[in-house]
């Protein structure tokens, strides 16, 4: 595969797309100081001064340890630091910073040490506090000297899933972009003749089993506002479209219509779902209402038409078609119109996904007898491969489009990993085997 590098990309960092993505919003913050309630007045007017040196474009921000009200809490200020600074890691917008050889300077709220701080080479400091019932967070500006938002949070059980939150939050206050640190994967995983649906979250916790009959399932896939996750499962020997409601635990069948329905995907704006459904001469793509009414075919080919994959503004598709002779991906527009093909690098390309910023499609490509991940832009220029051990296949971006999901047996086993856009910091997310079709769920509402 020619390993050129996409067309939308960053010359100076491998870890981020635009050198002005950070710069460019920094006007919102001001509106953006909701987030952080209790604000003095002479703090509202928020930290705007994130205009680095031309190149920068990661934010430098450093982490003080938490104090604690009593010793006991030592190990729960633990979960939630290292929670908050792997968030702020994995997420692409901040370059950590700490102190040289381990030294530590005074951040309490009634003196932090800005100077000391500030040697780290960091624009933000960000301290807080731990106490039985609560945690306190404060951000404050290392260049100015003062403290620029602070919020209380109530403690619950889970300080792990507060961590989460916290880096969040401070993710769309610093940005402007919406954090993943909360979302979770949907996957399949054979056990025993069947394969059940699990979630997990986006760092490798919270692994939970969704359904238990028995039955072989495929291609899930996150309805846009979280309540539902389609999928396809086998009953009475044909392959039916299943809505999963998350809340209820209840599946539903969703779509009947063909003896073999399959690959549903769910479009952005949650009205409309498409799927592979069979017909005499193969398959063919067909869209239907978010109920599984009003069908509506969209591609008339012949042979095999599957794997469709909506664009951010779900006015097209990419899909999978074997009409040039081998599986190729496509695009068409959402009634059927504009079909063109996309891949002509690789014999065998297939599970294509739209990235959610709309500038890049990943998919499976395969590469001397085995499978890779690659992306393109949307003329089908700038391919580059991202895996580069074992065999990786259904790719899928996150919701913030900077991260990439995908099944890769590098280890032995069938697992779920995720990397960077770019094809960098690839990690192991699951230990189970067995496992396929992972779907990102979106961003929770604030």
């Amino acid at each position: 595969m020619r390993n050129s590098e996409p067309r939308i990309r960053n010359a100076e960092s491998s870890t981020a797309r635009d050198s002005s993505f950070v710069i460019r919003h920094a006007i919102v913050l001001a509106a953006l100081c909701s987030l952080f309630a209790g604000l003095a007045p002479a703090q509202t007017e928020i930290w705007t001064k994130i205009t680095a040196t031309p190149g920068a474009v990661n934010l430098g921000i450093t982490l003080a340890p938490f104090g604690v009200s009593e010793p006991s809490l030592s190990g729960a200020s633990d979960v939630l630091q290292a929670t908050i600074h792997q968030d702020l890691v994995n997420s692409l917008f901040f370059a950590l910073h700490q102190p040289d050889s381990g030294r530590v300077f005074a951040s309490d709220a009634a003196n932090p040490d800005f100077t000391g701080w500030g040697s780290t080479g960091a624009s933000i400091l960000l301290a807080g506090d731990v106490s039985a019932r609560t945690l306190t967070i404060r951000l404050y500006d290392l260049l100015s000297k003062r403290l620029v938002a602070t919020k209380d949070y109530n403690r619950g059980p889970d300080d792990r899933q507060l961590g989460h939150r916290v880096a969040d939050e401070i993710i769309k206050l610093l940005t402007g972009e919406e954090g993943i640190a909360q979302t979770r994967l949907v996957f399949a995983r054979r056990q025993g003749d069947g394969r059940e649906l699990y979630v997990i979250g986006q760092d490798g916790s919270g692994l939970k089993r969704l359904t238990g009959d028995g039955r072989l399932k495929y291609s899930p896939d996150w309805s846009p506002d979280g309540n539902r996750i389609a999928y396809s499962s086998y009953y009475d020997d044909r392959l039916l479209v299943f809505a999963y409601d998350v809340g209820t635990g209840v599946s539903t069948v969703l779509c009947d219509a063909a003896s073999m329905n399959d690959a549903p995907a769910w479009s952005p704006d949650g009205g409309t779902l498409a799927a592979s459904l069979s017909t005499d001469d193969g398959s063919e793509l067909y869209t239907m209402d978010a109920a599984g009414n009003r069908l509506h075919q969209i591609t008339y080919n012949g042979g095999v038409n599957t794997s469709p994959a909506w664009s951010p503004n779900s006015q097209q598709l990419a899909f999978v078609s074997d009409r040039a002779g081998s599986p190729q991906v496509y695009v068409v527009s959402r009634d059927g119109t504009a079909q063109r093909r996309l891949t002509y690098e690789g014999t065998y390309n297939t599970t294509p996904a739209w990235s959610p910023r709309g500038d890049l499609l990943a998919y499976s490509s395969r590469q001397g007898g085995v499978n890779e991940i690659a992306i393109t832009d949307l003329n089908g220029e700038g391919v580059k491969q991202l895996t580069f051990q074992g065999n990786n296949v259904e790719p899928c971006f996150s919701p913030d489009g900077l991260h990439i999901a995908f099944v890769s047996n590098r280890t032995g086993n069938d697992e779920i990993y995720v990397m960077n856009w770019d094809g960098t910091d690839q990690r192991q997310l699951t230990n189970l085997g067995g496992c396929s079709g992972p779907s990102w769920s979106p961003a929770p509402n604030p």
